[in-house]
């Protein structure tokens, strides 16, 4: 008798963490980390607050987090992370996490501000958009950020080439490159006339970039006319051929990312 009734208190007490009142539980989620660069001063920003709204793109209640900016190893602005919970029996999902499904799920995580009003915009506007499901946690993903923020001190101070490749690191990630690798830089990989007088240019590309040429026939002076825009990127490189490159004077020519 007295086993018996031992064990109907057992189940009783197990079954209690999963009542109607009970949160979900917490899992490792998504933590996200990089750089964000305000592109007044052509610096990463170290110093603030970024706020960070992620929601269900098919409904449901959005969750908002907050994380102080700072000098993270020396190359990153923030890390932050995204809370999700799984739902066991009949357990509710806490008001400030998402539900971590077992199904891929579609987010929305465009909305992003620094010290409050100023609105952030991605380097990979891909990644506006985030998709998880429950196996998925403890994932660490890179987004990098470009904030226009009020100009309060010399545009040189605000200047960071980590590679020290001659292109800032604002400049890098707008390109697409890698601001912490010497090699990968925008530049132009080869300049060569062909025999009618064509000059076939390349220059080192990413995919997903558009591309604008310009010429300039004076180098003392030099006044660019666009030669082609909207060029899509085919990494590693990317070809034009100039047809219109008449005359044997010297010319110049320029790559510039849309």
């Amino acid at each position: 008798m007295k086993t018996s009734i031992f064990i109907s208190l057992l189940v009783a007490a197990c079954l209690r963490p999963f009542s109607t009142h009970a949160a979900g539980v917490p899992e490792p989620g998504l933590v996200m980390y990089g750089r964000v660069l305000d592109t007044t001063v052509m610096g990463m920003v170290t110093n603030g607050i970024i706020t960070w709204t992620v929601f269900p793109v098919s409904g449901g209640a959005p969750v908002t987090m907050s994380a102080a900016l700072t000098n993270i190893g020396g190359g990153f602005s923030y890390r932050l992370r995204v809370p999700f919970e799984s739902l066991l029996g009949s357990t509710t999902l806490s008001a400030s996490a998402l539900r971590a499904n077992t199904s891929a799920t579609l987010y929305d995580r465009s909305q992003v501000f620094v010290n409050g009003t100023n609105v952030a915009t991605f380097v990979a506007p891909a990644l506006t958009t985030l998709t998880f499901k429950s196996t998925d946690h403890g994932m660490v993903e890179r987004v990098d950020l470009l904030v226009t923020l009020p100009d309060v001190k010399p545009r040189y101070q605000g200047f960071v080439d980590s590679d020290a490749d001659g292109m800032s690191d604002s400049d890098e990630l707008l390109a697409g490159t890698d601001p912490n690798d010497p090699n990968d830089y925008l530049h132009f990989t080869s300049i060569q006339v062909q025999t009618n007088g064509d000059v076939e240019l390349k220059w080192s590309a990413k995919g997903g970039r558009l591309y604008t040429i310009s010429r300039a026939a004076s180098p003392a002076n030099p006044t660019y006319s666009v030669i082609r825009s909207n060029i899509p990127g085919l990494a590693p490189v990317t070809s034009l051929l100039d047809t219109n490159a008449a005359g044997s004077g010297t010319y110049l020519y320029r790559v510039l990312v849309e």
